[in-house]
């Protein structure tokens, strides 16, 4: 939780050229990560209880790790058997619905080793309790996993960040008389990798305790934690009239590597199917149990983001270089 505000947000509070508000932002950064988790934990999968029963994640194990895979597999395929069926393309000569729908509803039961037999709380599939556990059977081993996949993703996201606040306009003139100008280049690449993994760290850290069935929603407690005292300090800026530098920029790059990130960890949770899928995207799909609606929802989203990218190219034309500015790692 300390690292958050020290290693991945960025440094905030320069006014001015001073630097003497930015110990407060630490702890308006590390206040606003404490209240999105302590909002979204009421709404995580394994915060869920049956009845007055324990809580999920009091109940399950890692050794039910492979009975629930299997349970999820087997929940997806029947949910497939009854699409066909409401579409009147069954393989099956005749498919009793019924038969289906109490399968269905004996996969909600799992039994742990001896202990008696354990159910899902009410609107809980067994899909949403295998996504919510993560690949791995820890918080360390999910952390690590995720720094992996983000720092991977991160880097042309890094290169970006950093042509703009070195490599843009004016700023080359000053990276190339300065004697460490391209070291400097070479550092600020590292330095937004190094942030994006430990983002994703605490991504994967804290991946049993955030809210939403699927990984990208997860994101949006980090996201927005990250994005409001970024935009405060905005607001700062925009009343000095002082730079605003790649807020926006890193705002929403911080977006877009957590939920590659949260996508493939929800591929790496059922990594053991990969081989039966011709691809990657297909696999997520079944998983998410989604077919050509996400497929419409991702090609509007692309839209989107192309408006919005090409929309800030076009109104920041004008705008004044960017220099050091106040926005480092």
């Amino acid at each position: 939780m300390v690292s958050y505000p020290a290693v991945v947000v960025l440094f905030l509070g320069m006014y001015a050229a001073n630097s003497a508000p930015a110990l407060i932002w630490f702890f308006v950064d590390l206040a606003a990560l404490v209240v999105c988790l302590r909002v979204g934990a009421r709404r995580a999968v394994l915060h869920r209880r049956t009845g007055n029963g324990p809580r999920l994640g009091q109940l399950v194990t890692p050794e039910d790790r492979d009975a629930l895979l299997t349970a999820a597999r087997g929940h997806r395929e029947k949910l497939a058997k009854l699409r066909r069926l409401d579409q009147g393309q069954s393989d099956e000569g005749a498919v009793d619905r019924e038969r289906i729908e109490e399968e269905l509803r004996n996969l909600r039961q799992w039994r742990s080793g001896a202990a008696a037999e354990r159910e899902l709380p009410p609107g809980v599939t067994v899909v949403d309790l295998v996504l919510s556990l993560g690949p791995r059977n820890t918080w360390w081993g999910n952390a690590l996993r995720a720094a992996r996949y983000a720092a991977l993703v991160s880097v042309p996201f890094a290169g970006f960040l950093t042509w703009a606040q070195t490599l843009r306009g004016d700023a080359l003139n000053g990276t190339l008389y300065d004697p460490f100008g391209f070291p400097e280049v070479v550092w600020s690449v590292a330095s937004w990798v190094f942030a994006f993994a430990w983002a994703g760290f605490l991504l994967g850290a804290l991946w049993r305790r955030l809210p939403g069935r699927h990984g990208p929603a997860k994101t949006l407690p980090l996201a927005v934690a990250y994005a409001v005292p970024v935009g405060l300090f905005a607001v700062g800026n925009r009343l000095l009239g002082e730079e605003q530098d790649v807020l926006a920029l890193a705002a929403a790059a911080v977006l877009l590597v957590l939920t590659l990130t949260a996508l493939a960890m929800d591929l790496d949770t059922f990594r053991g199917e990969r081989a039966f899928w011709p691809s990657r995207t297909q696999l997520l799909l079944s998983v998410y149990q989604m077919r050509f609606f996400s497929l419409q929802i991702a090609w509007i989203l692309a839209q989107l983001v192309a408006v919005v990218t090409l929309w800030q190219f076009f109104s920041s034309a004008d705008a004044p270089p960017s220099g050091g500015g106040s926005v480092t790692k």
